[in-house]
């Protein structure tokens, strides 16, 4: 809790961290995004930290006092996804984005240039997996380090 936010609370989904957040501070709403980031980014390791924030007014909560899950707003993955979607420019990043749409099981058309490895739900494990189908699709040598480093689709496009 800061001056900004009221409360934040994570749930974990199966490729993915999203927090949501109570503020009723005009000038939160505003920044939300950028001033989360910042003081997530100062104080917690890369993969604790979430890949979305969805901003609520009200604890939902049950008669006993508990989070009621049932009762926040959906968070389908994919609708989050794709409010931030880029098309990719060159043919790298196409295959790039297929794969990952492939690997983490996301509609067609939501993975694009500026879209983020960590925020998709990667990590080391799912690195392995986009190292060996880059490599099938193109016979040459890339690293999961690679992977790790250049996060960002149009980033690996480049580096690769």
């Amino acid at each position: 809790s800061t001056e900004f936010v009221g409360r934040v609370f994570s749930l974990v989904f199966p490729f993915s961290l999203i927090s949501y957040e109570i503020s009723h501070n005009i000038l939160f709403i505003l920044s939300m995004d950028f001033i989360l980031l910042i003081i997530v980014y100062k104080s917690l390791p890369r993969y604790v930290i979430p890949s979305y924030f969805i901003r609520i007014d009200v604890l939902p909560i049950t008669s006993t006092g508990k989070l009621d899950r049932k009762a926040l707003p959906e968070s389908n993955i994919n609708d989050i996804i794709k409010k931030e979607y880029v098309e990719p420019d060159t043919e790298m990043e196409r295959i790039i984005c297929e794969i990952y749409e492939r690997l983490f099981k996301l509609e067609e058309n939501t993975v694009g240039k500026y879209s983020y490895f960590y925020d998709l739900g990667g990590n080391s494990l799912n690195a392995i997996k986009v190292v060996r189908e880059l490599e099938k699709k193109f016979k040459f040598k890339v690293g999961i380090k690679d992977i790790l480093k250049y996060s960002v689709v149009s980033n690996l496009s480049e580096h690769v």
